[in-house]
């Protein structure tokens, strides 16, 4: 299903049309241009905008999503703040709203330690700004929990919205993820619908190509930030930006790509790990792999580490293949004192 509102003519009510339902004149296609903002990696299916929907009430399109398909909504809304909604019915999947604060929410199920209960989770703590066009997407997954559970996975402007309400995959209900459990996830009190039926609008808001589609999410422009792919960030259920924390370990992903360190675990630090001596050689194991960026390593040497004085003993360290989660390099015992060693990536860490 595509909905890009081009091809209607301006105040066209959409109601009674093409699958969507709601009272008469609920919405209609208002003629607007609009540049929207290109963050990297955000897909736009069209330069330039020139009908977008404006819906006053509630409004539903039916979706015929079979049973354990995989779905992506993918659509530009037009960010109006407003109060969260205290409830919804026992089958809504998720909702989505902008609070009074700026914030994009996403309605979920979580276990507060009593009871499987709906909450409001703050997928990122920037602000977006009013009457911002931003892009939403997110993935439905139907298949893949062990105990039959639904999920999705909410995107903003591209990027990935872990937090700790969320779980790494539907697979690994390990926190903090990008996952969240469907509010009417089976076997958790919900009605158990394995499929996605209707998208729904509610309150006035201002939406525009509407894509609902099996077709994974994509991206066109660019493929990386900083240097960092947007593929790395995805595979570890990250948002796409380069400064983030997510494991409070105080390395930003940026450098944890940089050194093949796993962002998601804080154990997992760019750090020597062992030293020793074997057969007329000494040997230094330090975390990283080649899970990250590709350039190899480089160790350095000194008498005095404290000192400074630092040489390069080997220019190219190979990178331990994934995922291995450490790279081992040795070189012949130096005699005469103490030698200090310290490995560092290309970037300089």
């Amino acid at each position: 299903m595509t909905e890009s509102f081009e091809s209607y003519a301006n105040g066209f009510a959409l109601a009674g049309t093409n699958g969507w339902s709601g009272d008469p004149g609920s919405a209609v296609v208002t003629a607007r241009t609009y540049t929207a903002a290109v963050p990297p990696g955000v897909p736009l299916p069209e330069a330039a905008h020139e009908r977008v929907l404006r819906s006053a009430d509630a409004l539903a399109r039916a979706i015929r999503g079979e049973t354990g398909q995989a779905v992506n909504v993918d659509l530009m809304v037009l960010a109006r703040r407003d109060a969260l909604p205290v409830a919804f019915s026992n089958n809504v999947q998720t909702a989505l709203c902008v609070d009074t604060n700026g914030r994009l929410h996403a309605l979920h199920l979580w276990h507060d330690g009593a009871a499987w209960t709906p909450r409001w989770t703050a997928l990122s703590d920037a602000p977006i700004a009013t009457d911002q066009w931003v892009r939403v997407s997110v993935s439905m997954d139907y298949d893949r929990s062990p105990a039959g559970d639904t999920f999705f996975s909410p995107r903003l402007n591209g990027s990935l919205c872990p937090t700790a309400y969320g779980c790494r995959a539907p697979d690994d209900p390990r926190s903090p993820g990008p996952w969240y459990m469907c509010a009417d996830s089976p076997g958790r009190g919900g009605p158990g619908n394995r499929k996605l039926s209707a998208f729904e609008i509610r309150g006035e808001t201002w939406i525009d190509d509407l894509v609902v589609s099996t077709n994974a999410f994509a991206h066109t422009g660019p493929t990386e930030t900083n240097g960092v792919p947007f593929a790395w960030f995805d595979r570890w259920g990250l948002a796409r930006d380069p400064g983030a924390d997510g494991d409070n370990d105080g390395v930003p992903a940026e450098d944890e790509h940089a050194a093949g360190t796993d962002p998601t675990d804080p154990e997992s630090v760019f750090r020597v790990t062992d030293i020793w001596t074997d057969n007329g050689a000494v040997f230094v194991r330090f975390m990283g792999n080649d899970s990250g960026a590709a350039a190899p390593y480089i160790m350095e040497r000194a008498t005095n580490g404290l000192a400074g004085g630092w040489s390069v003993a080997d220019p190219a360290v190979p990178r331990a293949a994934a995922p291995e989660p450490a790279t081992t390099w040795h070189e012949p015992l130096i005699s005469g004192g103490a030698i200090f060693y310290r490995p560092k990536t290309v970037a300089g860490d």
